[in-house]
């Protein structure tokens, strides 16, 4: 008699004179449950096809003592991750770690008097509130509403290796850990890289 596996797996176990047994139990894909002392059947897996000589006893319980697989169930394919599936995987996991890092900015915006122009202040505040509200990409750089030009010297950084070097300096976070935290954010012009400094002072304080 030929069986379909659904499960199967120990029910009792021990200890007698002629050693260790294990009382197995397999329901098939009917419904039907046998039971076996056949270590073997433990490990069958669902959808494995098994012939067997069912037992059956005066309580109508079924069960068998040997089994031959006729054919074994195949085990299901993974997904594979295309490059694609990749790129979509990393662009999520930036965008997630950038509005981390914007929600604590704006935290730090709303709790701390920066010496900061008002106009960079609401270009920050601003694009930190896009970020969480899910409208910019890890691509779009924060526009300030016009260029700032009361910010303190220490605060806008004239090159991007004066940005990376404060930042190591400051919060010892080398250049992979701060591209890592601002995702693809843009730090081509001083307004941005301050925009930028402001979001990483937020996460690691004062340093």
């Amino acid at each position: 008699m030929q069986i379909t596996v659904k499960s199967a797996k120990v029910l009792k176990s021990g200890t007698n004179k002629q050693g260790e047994w294990e009382l197995v139990g397999v329901m098939s894909e009917d419904g039907t449950s046998y039971t076996t002392f056949n270590k073997g059947a433990k490990g069958l897996p669902s959808g494995t096809v098994i012939d067997i000589e069912p037992i059956e006893d005066d309580q109508g319980r079924l069960s068998f003592k040997e089994f031959e697989v006729k054919s074994m169930a195949k085990p299901e394919d993974k997904p594979q991750m295309t490059p694609d599936k990749w790129a979509e995987k990393d662009k999520a996991q930036a965008s997630s770690i950038e509005s981390q890092v914007a929600f604590k900015g704006v935290v730090e915006l709303l709790c701390h008097d920066y010496e900061i122009s008002k106009e960079l202040r609401e270009a920050a505040f601003n694009w930190a509130m896009l970020k969480l509200n899910g409208v910019v990409s890890p691509s779009t750089p924060p526009q300030p509403a016009q260029k700032a030009t009361s910010e303190p010297s220490e605060i806008l950084f004239p090159n991007i290796g004066e940005f990376y070097t404060a930042c190591l300096k400051t919060f010892k976070l080398s250049k992979s850990n701060v591209d890592a935290e601002l995702g693809e954010s843009d730090l081509s012009t001083p307004e941005q890289r301050s925009l930028a400094w402001l979001a990483i002072k937020a996460v690691h304080g004062e340093g």
